[in-house]
Protein backbone atom coordinates (compact mmCIF):
# COMPACT_ATOMS: atom_id res chain seq x y z
CA UNK A 1 0.00 0.00 0.00
CA UNK A 2 2.83 2.63 0.64
CA UNK A 3 4.86 1.86 -2.97
CA UNK A 4 0.91 3.11 -4.20
CA UNK A 5 1.48 6.20 -2.65
CA UNK A 6 5.02 6.33 -3.65
CA UNK A 7 4.37 5.60 -7.49
CA UNK A 8 1.32 8.20 -7.20
CA UNK A 9 3.93 10.47 -5.93
CA UNK A 10 6.38 9.96 -8.70
CA UNK A 11 3.53 9.50 -11.78
CA UNK A 12 1.29 11.60 -10.72
CA UNK A 13 3.14 14.64 -8.75
CA UNK A 14 0.51 17.19 -8.63
CA UNK A 15 -2.27 15.05 -7.45
CA UNK A 16 -0.31 13.96 -4.49
CA UNK A 17 2.12 17.03 -4.46
CA UNK A 18 0.22 16.70 -0.15
CA UNK A 19 1.90 13.24 0.21
CA UNK A 20 4.51 12.16 1.90
CA UNK A 21 5.25 8.74 1.11
CA UNK A 22 7.84 7.95 4.21
CA UNK A 23 4.87 9.70 6.14
CA UNK A 24 2.32 7.72 4.74
CA UNK A 25 4.11 4.91 5.04
CA UNK A 26 4.77 5.20 8.97
CA UNK A 27 1.05 5.82 9.14
CA UNK A 28 0.11 2.61 7.00
CA UNK A 29 2.39 0.44 9.27
CA UNK A 30 1.52 2.02 12.91
CA UNK A 31 -2.02 1.08 11.52
CA UNK A 32 -0.96 -2.56 10.40
CA UNK A 33 1.45 -3.07 12.96
CA UNK A 34 1.18 -0.80 15.62
CA UNK A 35 4.56 1.06 14.83
CA UNK A 36 6.33 3.10 12.21
CA UNK A 37 8.71 1.09 11.12
CA UNK A 38 9.74 2.64 7.57
CA UNK A 39 13.07 3.23 8.89
CA UNK A 40 13.77 -0.10 9.51
CA UNK A 41 12.13 -1.36 6.04
CA UNK A 42 14.46 1.64 4.71
CA UNK A 43 17.64 0.21 5.95
CA UNK A 44 16.70 -3.83 5.35
CA UNK A 45 15.23 -3.23 1.95
CA UNK A 46 17.02 0.12 0.39
CA UNK A 47 13.43 2.67 0.70
CA UNK A 48 12.06 4.66 -1.70
CA UNK A 49 14.45 6.51 -4.03
CA UNK A 50 14.52 8.62 -7.47
CA UNK A 51 13.48 6.72 -10.03
CA UNK A 52 14.51 7.97 -14.03
CA UNK A 53 11.42 6.61 -15.94
CA UNK A 54 13.39 8.09 -19.32
CA UNK A 55 13.29 5.64 -22.05
CA UNK A 56 17.03 4.62 -23.24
Amino acid sequence: MADAYYAGKVIFPEKFKDIDPVKKSDEIYSFLLGNPVYEQMAKDYGGFKKLDLTLP
